[in-house]
């Protein structure tokens, strides 16, 4: 066996096999819906914040601190939303 000879890279693939390799482009509907669907939780928090903000609207009758914590937890979530899919999909 002489030195040229490794055992060990048979099959295995190196750093002049990297160029080679396709990206797939994606157009930015799709690139869209794949981050909405990456941030379901985060639509679904903002979602139950803003019916729990009008039940407590609803039942107090009234702009309660209640009611006004909600709507801004829910106002600052949808805020974070839009800045960090804007940012990801920027990255893109």
């Amino acid at each position: 066996m002489s030195a040229n000879d490794s055992p060990g890279r048979s099959g295995q693939t190196g750093l002049e096999d990297v160029h080679k390799t396709h990206i797939e482009k994606r157009s930015r509907r799709e690139l869209l819906v794949g981050e909405l669907l990456t941030r379901w939780k985060l639509l679904g928090s903002i979602v139950v914040l803003l019916i729990t903000t009008y039940a407590l609207y609803t039942v107090d009758g009234a702009v309660s601190k209640d009611v006004m914590v909600f709507a801004a937890m829910a106002v600052l979530l949808a805020v974070y939303f839009v800045v960090t899919l804007r940012s990801d999909l920027k990255l893109e």
